[in-house]
């Protein structure tokens, strides 16, 4: 009986989550399977005086059961994948630019030495580098900075932390900040348009809940950072780091290496880069193929004065795009289920449910619980435009009967489109960055889940606040 105990026990050891593609694959079927059992609803969309299409809250009416064909899933797959070109080729093209600067050797030398500098302050070069990073997400998401995280991977590893921190840099700061919304035009300029307030009207509270938001994240990420230096064994992503030391890729001891001027030219290169990039996406609106050309160009340049030869540049280039394949791949696919359920007509029905149960809580948690419903809402519409568009019309009604600021409204709206991103796995925000990084769902996930519940206590009582100080305009 023992022998069978300890069999059942070793079993259950070895037992992981299966693949993202196998996780992705159950979630369109469990779709499409709600598209027989779920009832099928519209809301009535007009066009208000400026020409946007907004949903009328009380038109909710149910129609014609319109269930999805399992024999028609793999077609959905397919144009899911095409629709999210755009996105896919920008991060598979951003992340194998930033592969083609790293493959020159000047990164490895420019952080090494960096860090000897910084010798028993790498926190100070962590703490930079989060706040780089914060300030680019006040309007940039953190999807659009998925060709960062190879960078911070080396810097994380050289300090004597793992990948994983390397991928937290950017899904706390620039996420956790873009999350908040603080200058968002693609979230909370449209919600706010929506709720018929000023654009960015707000602002000074939402830069507050950005820095309180920001500063969880970076002290939870420092305190883990902290247990991998102390035992490697304490990483969650222990056998990746193994094999990386294994596979003699990591930054060799160069402390004593001197930085030529080739090298100075990639770093100044990079910087220049990155300078170009956060004007074009915070000031000039620019989008993924603007950043993609942009990084083309970047790997050209940089690669040159690196004295890499064409064909070096192409080989680094297609290393770099490879490796990123599965992550793109799975962006493309994790739209399905949204096409799916769009096709037979159950995400309004879902989302009059949800609105809904906001009348049976108490006022006081009302602006918590708008957070809670957003953050659901989420699951089923990613696009955080069109969760606007679609959610925005429904809860603003429901706010003015309850006595809710429209503005602290929008501020749970972006709670809720936001945090859960970093959570499911359809979010491209949140695959990109983990795979550029080698980081697997459940590794993420075992990592983030915490302080995922950290954040979302925060923005209940965030929303709370706001709610209480007549957070306006109203």
């Amino acid at each position: 009986m023992s022998s069978v105990m300890e069999k059942t026990l070793k079993t259950a050891k070895k037992w992981k989550l299966p693949h993202v593609f196998v996780i992705l694959v159950f979630l369109i079927l469990l779709s499409t399977l709600l598209t027989y059992l779920v009832p099928a609803g519209q809301f009535d969309r007009v066009k208000d005086a400026a020409g946007k299409t907004m949903v009328d809250p009380d038109s909710f009416h149910f129609v014609e059961n319109k269930p999805v064909s399992f024999l028609n899933v793999p077609k959905f797959i397919f144009d899911a994948i095409v629709a999210a070109a755009g996105t896919v080729f920008m991060v598979m093209i951003s992340t194998a630019c930033i592969d083609v600067l790293l493959s020159t050797g000047a990164f490895d030398i420019a952080m090494k030495k960096l860090i000897v500098k910084f010798k028993g302050k790498e926190i100070t070069l962590i703490l930079i580098a989060i706040t780089l990073f914060t300030l680019m997400g006040l309007r940039q998401n953190s999807m659009t900075l998925v060709g960062y995280v190879p960078l911070m991977v080396l810097l994380c590893r050289l300090c004597g932390y793992d990948a994983l921190c390397g991928a937290a840099i950017i899904i706390i700061g620039a996420g956790g900040s873009y999350s908040v919304g603080a200058l968002s035009i693609a979230i909370t300029a449209v919600a706010q348009d929506l709720a018929g307030l000023p654009a960015f009207s707000g602002l000074g509270y939402r830069l507050i809940c950005t820095a309180v938001i920001v500063i969880i994240g970076t002290i939870y990420l420092i305190r883990y950072g902290k247990k991998v230096k102390q035992d490697p064994k304490n990483s969650i992503v222990y056998e990746l780091e193994c094999a990386e030391q294994n596979s003699g890729s990591q930054a060799a001891d160069i402390e004593h290496e001197k930085m030529t001027v080739r090298h100075w030219g990639v770093v100044i290169a990079f910087f220049i880069s990155y300078v170009t990039v956060a004007y074009g996406a915070i000031v000039l609106g620019w989008g993924n193929g603007d950043i993609a050309g942009h990084y083309l160009g970047l790997a050209i340049i940089g690669g040159f004065i690196g004295g890499l030869s064409f064909s070096d540049i192409s080989k680094n280039f297609a290393k770099g795009a490879a490796k990123m394949t599965t992550a793109c791949l799975m962006i493309g696919i994790a739209g399905t289920i949204s096409r799916i359920m769009a096709a037979g007509v159950i995400i309004d029905t879902i989302v009059n449910s949800l609105v809904s149960v906001l009348n049976i809580f108490p006022a006081f948690f009302h602006p918590a619980m708008m957070y809670v419903l957003n953050s659901v809402v989420n699951v089923f519409i990613t696009s955080g435009s069109g969760q606007a568009a679609v959610v925005m019309p429904l809860f603003i009604p429901a706010a003015d009967i309850v006595g809710m600021t429209r503005q602290t409204c929008v501020l749970a709206f972006n709670f809720g489109d936001g945090f859960s991103n970093f959570l499911i796995p359809t979010s491209a925000a949140l695959m990109g960055n983990i795979m550029a990084a080698g980081v697997t769902l459940p590794q993420w996930c075992k990592f983030f889940w915490k302080l995922f519940l950290i954040w979302s206590a925060t923005a209940m009582v965030l929303v709370t606040i706001a709610q209480m100080i007549h957070y306006g305009p109203l």
